[in-house]
């Protein structure tokens, strides 16, 4: 790819990468049998997608998402040719094809959700964070309950282990059996329990790693990992916390240290980083440019190329250099600083400068086949006769400045997107997939009714129920109302940083930093010899008071629903003494409710 050559020839100099890249380092590219036995009535040049956002309701992340989500859709309409060394000859392109490079990976969930709501399959390339996983904490859990029996201290903690256990999907036990062994004081009758009194029996002879296995073993965790996704990671986790386990032991760590350790790295929030097996499935791949590093894919897409780079050790007070050692400020009259850090910082931006320029060439020699860039539109159109200068490279702060520095040279490569023409919406966020194109043909569908002879012998729901079949248009507003209450179910209300109008409202309405709090909890209950089972949206409970919020779609008004609050009320008062309030909050309406309570 000769347009590899082309950028560099004018950005790598010997004061910024360390060579000159003109004279000695220029490469020729791409393989011949490209021009041989390839499609060479395809466009292999390098592509620079650009595009305005000016009215910002959208984030870059975004638009660019959405560009080379639409991208890859029209390509995969169009039967795009990419060559196949196996085949040895040109072949439709599969998703597996094409690959995203970002600067950092903080944007990649955001990705896989627009991909997802083009229904592309993704496929996230990163490290993820063991301390992070649903398997660890129980683990965690299991051992402080272990060591819990082993002490015979039968207190709250332990039962705040024995119910976490409960809960998961290794207990499976649902909220009324955990009750019941709580209030009854019956938890030592259950299997848990049962399992980790006999490790606790031989824990004195035992290892961190012995102690895993045991647990592994007992509690059948290959067994359940068919309840929680995938079988593979879940198996490449724990092999490699017993593979941590194992080289504690070496030194000298016992299960007490073991435990004390993992729960320092969850309860500090310290990242114990390990690498996922990839699968060859047909997924789009996405992955920053270090994760590229020995991968090659024939379409290669780079985006968030306008992050800036981080600088942050330049604001620290205190440095350190080979040549002027430990630079300290001074005070006179204020705190003042050194010359030489004018010094070391310009040393710094310079190999700083010239590694990322090394770090963007390897991001492009990952394309077999072709570039495409996605990014802002320039400022203005910059252009460079033979390389670019010293001062002006100095002033690099993102891979987009490298483009932008040298935007007239590659000008033909350009071209503008309308991003009003990319029909960019905020669904993702709540799961909604795009529509598919609706299928159109002359066969006619026929509908028969079935008669089925049967009688109801006894139904009572705590919920409102609809006894006629929706409209295309009421079971699309269902359908949005549906979306919105399961993000509102997913919502971490303590910590969320950017909350989006649905849950602010929740927010500026309750207060949810003094509270405990519950969601979708559920409950069986029998009242007047019937039971009815129930699902509390959200419940909020403080030192004196509950309050219960029940999330609905529009109308706030029926009664059914006041009737269906007071079921819950009848169940929250059955076992709590606190005062109960009760709430209604219509999704599409915006709008909190509070709901008076019957018969009291």
């Amino acid at each position: 790819m000769q347009n590899i050559n082309e950028i560099f020839n004018l950005i790598m100099i010997p004061d910024l990468g360390g060579v000159d890249y003109g004279d000695h380092h220029a490469m020729v590219y791409g393989n011949h049998l490209y021009d041989e036995a390839g499609n060479n009535s395809l466009n292999h040049s390098l592509e620079i997608l650009k595009y305005n956002n000016t009215d910002k309701n959208y984030t870059n992340a975004e638009i660019e998402a959405f560009i080379i989500a639409s991208d890859i859709k029209e390509k995969m309409k169009c039967h795009y040719l990419v060559y196949d060394f196996d085949l040895g000859k040109n072949r439709e392109a599969c998703y597996s094809d094409f690959c995203i490079i970002l600067d950092r990976g903080k944007e990649m969930s955001r990705y896989k959700k627009i991909f997802e709501y083009f229904n592309i399959p993704m496929e996230i390339y990163k490290d993820s964070n063991l301390v992070e996983q649903e398997d660890i904490l129980i683990i965690r859990n299991l051992i402080r309950l272990i060591l819990a029996i082993y002490h015979h201290e039968y207190d709250t903690n332990m039962r705040y282990y024995f119910v976490s256990v409960a809960r998961s999907y290794i207990g499976n036990m649902n909220d009324e059996e955990i009750f019941k062994h709580l209030e009854n004081n019956t938890f030592y009758e259950s299997d848990i329990y049962k399992k980790a009194l006999e490790i606790s029996k031989k824990i004195d002879s035992m290892t961190p790693s012995l102690l895993l296995e045991e647990i592994i073993s007992s509690y059948e965790f290959y067994k359940h990992f068919i309840l929680v996704g995938s079988v593979r990671d879940a198996i490449i986790r724990l092999d490699y916390l017993l593979d941590l386990a194992s080289s504690m032991e070496v030194l000298g760590f016992t299960v007490l240290d073991f435990i004390d350790y993992l729960n320092n790295m969850i309860t500090s929030g310290t990242e114990i980083r390990y690498k996922e097996a990839k699968n060859a499935n047909n997924s789009v791949k996405i992955m920053n440019i270090h994760k590229s590093k020995g991968l090659e894919f024939p379409i290669c897409y780079f985006a968030g190329l306008k992050e800036k780079f981080n600088l942050g050790d330049l604001q620290s007070r205190f440095m350190f250099d080979s040549t002027y050692g430990i630079l300290t400020p001074f005070w006179e009259n204020g705190i003042g600083t050194l010359f030489t850090k004018e010094l070391i910082k310009n040393k710094y931006m310079e190999e700083e400068i010239a590694e990322k320029i090394r770090l963007f060439y390897v991001a492009l020699t990952r394309a077999k086949e072709k570039m495409i860039m996605v990014l802002p539109e320039f400022k203005k159109m910059n252009r460079v006769k033979s390389r670019i200068d010293y001062l002006s490279g100095m002033k690099y702060r993102s891979f987009y400045d490298f483009l932008a520095s040298i935007s007239f040279n590659l000008k033909d490569y350009a071209q503008t997107i309308d991003i009003t023409r990319l029909n960019i919406s905020k669904d993702y966020e709540f799961g909604i997939r795009k529509k598919v194109e609706k299928y159109h043909g002359d066969e006619v569908m026929s509908f028969k009714n079935l008669e089925v002879d049967y009688h109801v012998l006894e139904e009572r729901h705590a919920s409102k129920e609809v006894h006629s079949i929706l409209k295309v248009d009421d079971a699309k507003t269902l359908d949005y109302g549906t979306k919105i209450h399961e993000m509102l179910e997913e919502t971490d209300f303590k910590h969320i940083k950017e909350p989006n109008s649905y849950v602010k409202h929740l927010l500026d309405t309750f207060d949810f930093e003094h509270a405990s709090i519950y969601q979708e909890l559920e409950f069986v209950f029998t009242k007047d010899h019937q039971e009815y089972h129930g699902i509390i949206d959200l419940m909020l409970e403080y030192e004196d008071e509950i309050k219960i919020i029940d999330y609905k779609l529009k109308n706030i008004e029926d009664e059914a629903y006041i009737r269906q609050l007071n079921v819950y009320y009848d169940y929250i008062t059955s076992v709590s003494d606190k005062k109960v309030s009760l709430y209604l909050y219509s999704i599409m309406d915006n709008k909190v409710k509070e709901v008076e309570v019957l018969n009291v």
